[in-house]
């Protein structure tokens, strides 16, 4: 390969992007807690890993988990020692019971938070802390040195290693320093489009162009049938990621992107995106609607990021703008509870999200109502009807909706799961843990929604069955799924009322109009 050949990235060549070596997710790279997952999580799971595998004897293994670990303590004392003194100064709030004035506890506050932090009450007279979160990603805390990329040709259809490890450098695989702010993602991003020049690639990457040449084509991606539809409706990728589109508007929610093997065209991708997104819009952080691999390859399509807004300050709410802008994106916009962006021919408006989030105070969680084509579309994700009038207060905002989308993943797993490292020591339960899970709606909540709401027809989504999923879901027995019972005991009440009810699975053109 010449190093002035045009040429795109390889349909099966994830680029996956890194925070030391783990897979990025937002919670990775806001500084207080990524500090709480590498002291929690990184850290004692790599030391689990070493002692494994010297039990077994295991030399490659035990290498790489000693060469994580060294790296770390060496390179992130820092974020060490910042994890470290969040679990202090839990410690010295949660002794406050009397109600005491603060003020003499911030000459107590430990060094890596002082002028970080305010110390606070709540309404309740219970103590806090507010982060003063802009600043961290000002100083030693937020370290772009960390973030990379990994270059390495899948079976995108099989799981991958998951968020419980690092990738480690092994033969066919490719990690180079790749800061999440800077040009190589868009670079990236438009090879999965069109040609770019191979020495530019290589060049934005630190390597040489022969080194790189596995991973690079000379044949332009295969477009998917759906991309030559009209542009006046609504496309399902896959999973929560939904396409509405007009004349004038597009908009995209909660992208995730497959990657696909070479030659296929059974999914969607990356070039069968439109040229212009002008509104792409979050409903929550978790990682399958927060996917960081996506956003950072689409960067150079968004003209705007939606957001909802969080709970400033909260270590349980990091906020999504500041991720986003650190991430490269120039336009992002907070939207509280049933606030609106207009769009040049529609608009969208953020609506509240119940449930899913273990009864902890995080806001940064919406539905959207989408109007484009004079029709609106409510997409709820993972919401939880906990209370019904919360939806009917919506519909009487809102007016006629012709679409409800719907996630109904209600099994969920455990509060400490997903919040564990955020959540002081001995404050909560395994049962507690157990009976608040991050679940969404069942059958029932799901009609309580539909009869709140109103909507002329319903499409269940966000549930994860595609199989070019799996590096992020697993593969699973859709037979013995609990919450797969529940959408189709849904769906049948759905048809009893005559409603247009539907799974969705696989990448479709939708008809959200009205009927």
């Amino acid at each position: 390969m010449v190093h002035d050949e045009m040429v795109f990235l390889r349909p099966d060549v994830r680029t996956e992007p890194l925070v030391n070596g783990f897979r990025a997710w937002a919670h990775l790279l806001a500084p207080h807690t990524y500090a709480r997952n590498l002291v929690a999580r990184h850290v004692p799971r790599m030391r689990e890993v070493l002692h494994d595998a010297q039990a077994r004897a295991d030399a490659s293994g035990a290498g790489d988990a000693r060469e994580w670990l060294d790296a770390v303590i060496g390179q992130s004392p820092h974020l060490i020692e910042l994890g470290a003194a969040i679990t202090q100064l839990d410690t010295l709030m949660l002794s406050q019971t009397g109600g005491q004035d603060l003020e003499p506890l911030y000459a107590q506050v430990p060094e890596p938070l002082r002028g970080r932090v305010e110390l606070v009450y709540n309404r309740y007279n219970q103590p806090g802390v507010r982060f003063l979160e802009a600043i961290l990603y000002r100083g030693p805390y937020y370290d772009p040195g960390l973030q990379a990329v990994r270059l390495e040709r899948v079976d995108p259809d099989e799981p991958d290693e998951g968020l419980a490890v690092p990738r480690m450098p092994k033969a066919g695989r490719m990690i180079r320093p790749a800061r999440f702010d800077s040009g190589i993602w868009n670079l990236i991003g438009q090879a999965r489009r069109a040609p770019v020049r191979a020495s530019e690639l290589a060049d934005g990457l630190g390597v040489d162009v022969e080194e790189l040449a596995p991973f690079l084509t000379t044949e332009p991606p295969h477009p998917h049938p759906l991309t030559t539809r009209a542009r006046d409706g609504a496309v399902f990728l896959n999973h929560a990621c939904v396409l509405f589109e007009s004349p004038r508007s597009s908009v995209l929610i909660d992208p995730l992107v497959a990657y696909r093997r070479d030659g296929a065209t059974d999914r969607m991708s990356f070039a069968d995106l439109p040229d212009q997104i002008t509104c792409l819009a979050i409903t929550h952080a978790h990682l399958d609607h927060l996917d960081i691999e996506t956003l950072l390859q689409i960067r150079h399509l968004v003209d705007r990021v939606v957001v909802p807004r969080t709970n400033a300050g909260d270590l349980l709410d990091p906020s999504l703008a500041l991720v986003l802008s650190a991430i490269g994106f120039e336009d992002v916009v907070e939207l509280d509870d049933y606030t609106t962006l207009s769009l040049p021919d529609g608009s969208i408006t953020a609506l509240p999200f119940l449930g899913e989030h273990s009864d902890l105070t995080v806001r940064g969680k919406a539905g959207y109502a989408v109007t484009l084509n004079n029709s609106t579309s409510v997409l709820v994700a993972d919401s939880r009807c906990l209370e019904q009038r919360v939806y009917e207060v919506a519909r009487e905002q809102l007016g006629p909706i012709d679409s409800l989308f719907i996630g109904m993943e209600c099994e969920g797993s455990p509060m400490t799961m997903a919040s564990g490292p955020y959540l002081p020591t001995g404050q909560y339960t395994e049962q507690m843990s157990q009976a608040r899970r991050t679940k969404g709606s069942d059958a029932a909540g799901g009609m309580e929604l539909v009869h709140a709401l109103g909507p002329r027809q319903v499409y269940v989504y966000a549930m994860g069955l595609e199989p070019w999923l799996s590096y992020m879901f697993g593969v699973s027995d859709p037979t013995r799924s609990y919450s797969l019972a529940q959408t189709e005991a849904f769906i049948t009440e759905c048809a009893a009322l005559g409603l247009p009810a539907e799974l969705l699975r696989g990448s479709q053109t939708l008809d959200v109009r009205q009927r």
